[in-house]
């Protein structure tokens, strides 16, 4: 196995795809994971380093030797705002710096949409300057950023409130009526990741999605998701108000436990935004599962994890396991 890749956020959803992805190409990798068990179930040949951004020797040794570094880990809820500074921004600028120094030759950073919108929110704000700082780094080393919209697929936790309201009759969305958004299935983005990472692809920022033109709007996203479900799925918006009301008693209750919970103020700015629309790109050209088939496969995921009822007339599996799936 070489170790001439290396990946942080191995363990969590997008990165049990990617790691998925690069078994299925016959490529092993060096991980940085803080808790190894968490790859329970993941299929393939990995050298695992044990420890976290922070740890500086864990991070020495994870870009040792490394030709190509993929950098997915960060976090997208806190209980303080400044905890995205220090996770997502600081933590990234640091690993940069250190691929850099020890050789490392390609670094691909897995960035987010939001971060072309700063101003919305800190976590929106910290990874657009973890852009910034990786390129004003003085070095060789071929920088490449992605900026994904919306991740889905199975195994994938932060989506299910959303799905649990698309297989209703009546979906209860907290967004605008005229919205339009883009989104990408976490298979079609760890495939795409790969191709950057393990090709000559140039330096650069990169936005992607599934191809679909111009994005989705809530209307086509109910029809699509009413097709698969059998039924027509009617969509109602929540009123800005109240879902800011939601979201400072949830950022309260965060800040008094230390308990971290994706509903902010912040994360309302971002739902309310009009338009998560990514640039075209050579990225979603290349994608191959539109929202109908990603809809439907990440549905029956769920549905054989007990995690959303059973079709009518269809039993519930739990037996089934998929790259996606977190350790228990």
């Amino acid at each position: 196995m070489s170790s001439n890749i290396a990946v942080t956020g191995g363990s969590g959803f997008v990165g049990r795809h990617l790691l998925s992805a690069l078994h299925g190409r016959g490529h092993g990798a060096r991980l940085l994971v803080r808790d190894p068990s968490a790859l329970a179930g993941t299929a393939g040949n990995w050298d695992i380093v044990k420890g976290d951004l922070r740890d500086r020797a864990a991070v020495h040794q994870l870009v040792a030797g490394t030709g190509t570094l993929i950098h997915i880990a960060g976090i997208v809820a806190a209980a303080h705002p400044a905890e995205f500074a220090e996770h997502n921004t600081q933590a990234t600028a640091d690993l940069a710096a250190a691929a850099a120094h020890a050789g490392v030759r390609r670094f691909v950073y897995i960035s987010s949409l939001a971060a072309r919108q700063p101003q919305l929110s800190p976590y929106a704000a910290s990874k657009a300057e973890a852009e910034n700082r990786i390129g004003r780094l003085d070095t060789a080393m071929t920088r490449i950023i992605v900026r994904p919209p919306a991740v889905y697929g199975p195994g994938d936790r932060a989506t299910l409130p959303l799905f649990q309201q698309l297989t209703r009759r009546h979906a209860f969305i907290p967004a605008l009526r005229t919205a339009r958004f883009s989104l990408i299935h976490a298979e079609d983005l760890a495939n795409r990741v790969l191709d950057l990472a393990l090709t000559t692809a140039a330096a650069g920022t990169y936005e992607c999605d599934d191809g679909t033109p111009g994005g989705y709007s809530w209307p086509q996203i109910a029809a699509i998701a009413g097709g698969v479900t059998g039924h027509q799925v009617d969509i109602h918006f929540l009123p800005r108000p109240l879902v800011s009301l939601a979201a400072n008693i949830a950022q309260t209750k965060a800040r008094l436990t230390g308990r971290p919970d994706i509903l902010s103020p912040g994360k309302v700015n971002e739902l309310f935004h009009a338009n998560w629309v990514a640039a075209p790109s050579p990225l979603s050209e290349q994608a191959t599962i539109r929202f109908h088939e990603g809809f439907a496969t990440t549905l029956a995921w769920y549905r054989a994890h007990g995690l959303l009822p059973a079709a009518a007339g269809q039993a519930t599996s739990h037996s089934n396991r998929h790259p996606g799936d977190p350790s228990t």
